[in-house]
C-alpha cells in the first residue's frame, strides 16, 4: 500500500513540475554571431566560461557541499530508519519527506530573500548550515549513541533540507549572470556535469564508507567533505561581486568595434567571459 502511495505521490509531482514548467516564459537562445570558434572551442566553451568566472567556481565548490549532506539523507536516510530505529516503510517516507519539506520551505521564501540580501551571502549561510548540521549529526551519533532516535532525526533531516535549498536553488541566476543568452545552454551543460561529478564523489562516502567502517565514519567523511567545498568557496567566489568591471584588450587593433564601441583605454562594462574575454580581470 505504502509503495502504491509513494508511486502515486511521485506521479503527482512530475505532472505539477510539468506544468509548472510548461507556465514558465523561456527566454528564446539567441544564435550568435559572435561564436567564431572552431567545433573544439564550442565543445568546451561551456568549461571554460564555467572554470574561468569566479562565481561559477564558488557554485561549483557549493554543489560540492550539497551532494554531502544530500548523499547522506539520500543513500542512508533507510539504513538510521529500518536499522537503528527500527523504523517501517512510512516511517522511512516520513524522514524523507521531513527532508522534502525543508527544501521546499526554503525554495519558497528564497525568492523575497533574494531581492535583498546577495546570493554570495544566501548560499554561504546555506552552506554554514549544512556543515554545522552535519557536524552536529556527526558528533551526536558518535558519542551520544543514546540521542539516536526520531527526535534527532527529523529536525536534523529538515535542517539539512533547507540547507541543500540554499545552496542549489539559486545557481541559475548565477549562471545567468556569468553568460551570454546563446553561451548558456553549454554553461548549463557545464554545471550539470560538474554537479554530477559532485555526487559521484559523495555517494561513495555516504554508502561504501558507511558500509565498510559504519555510519559515524560516513558522517564525519561527508562532514569534511563540506567543510571543503564551504571553505573554496569563500576563496574562490569574491565578496566584492561586482558585474561591472575594469579590464583592457591589449590584443586587439584600436580600431576593433569592441574598442569603438568601449574606449580604446581600460574601460568597464558588464564582464563575462566570451571570445574576447578570455580570463577574469586580475
Amino acid at each position: 500500500m505504502s509503495i502504491h502511495l509513494a508511486g502515486l505521490g511521485t506521479a503527482f509531482g512530475f505532472l505539477f513540475s510539468a506544468g509548472l514548467i510548461k507556465a514558465a516564459a523561456l527566454p528564446a537562445v539567441v544564435v550568435a554571431s559572435r561564436r567564431n570558434g572552431g567545433f573544439g572551442e564550442r565543445l568546451l566553451r561551456g568549461t571554460r566560461i564555467y572554470l574561468q568566472t569566479p562565481r561559477l567556481r564558488g557554485l561549483l565548490a557549493l554543489h560540492l557541499c550539497a551532494a554531502a549532506g544530500g548523499a547522506m539523507v539520500f543513500v542512508n536516510t533507510i539504513v538510521i530508519v529500518r536499522n537503528f530505529l527500527d523504523g517501517s516503510e512510512q516511517q522511512v517516507a516520513l524522514a524523507l519527506a521531513t527532508f522534502g519539506g525543508g527544501s521546499t520551505l526554503a525554495a519558497l521564501l528564497l525568492p523575497n530573500v533574494l531581492d535583498r540580501i546577495s546570493d554570495r551571502c544566501v548560499m554561504l549561510s546555506a552552506a554554514t548550515m549544512m556543515v554545522l548540521a552535519l557536524l552536529a549529526i556527526t558528533a551526536a551519533w558518535i558519542a551520544l549513541p543514546s540521542w539516536r532516535d526520531w527526535a534527532l532525526l527529523l529536525p536534523a533531516w529538515g535542517v539539512l533540507g533547507v540547507a541543500y535549498a540554499g545552496l542549489v536553488t539559486p545557481g541559475g541566476r548565477l549562471i545567468r549572470r556569468s553568460a551570454h543568452e546563446e553561451d548558456l545552454p553549454a554553461v548549463f551543460a557545464a554545471q550539470f556535469s560538474f554537479s554530477h561529478i559532485c555526487w559521484l564523489l559523495a555517494y561513495p562516502l555516504a554508502g561504501w564508507v558507511g558500509l565498510k567502517f559504519g555510519l559515524g565514519v560516513a558522517l564525519a567523511a561527508l562532514s569534511c567533505l563540506a567543510v571543503v567545498g564551504m571553505l573554496a568557496a569563500v576563496r574562490s567566489w569574491p565578496r566584492d561581486d561586482q558585474s561591472v568591471l575594469v579590464h583592457e584588450h591589449g590584443d586587439l587593433p584600436d580600431d576593433h568595434a569592441h574598442l569603438r564601441s568601449h574606449g580604446v583605454a581600460p574601460h568597464a562594462h558588464p564582464f563575462v567571459i566570451d571570445t574576447l574575454h578570455r580570463r577574469w580581470p586580475g
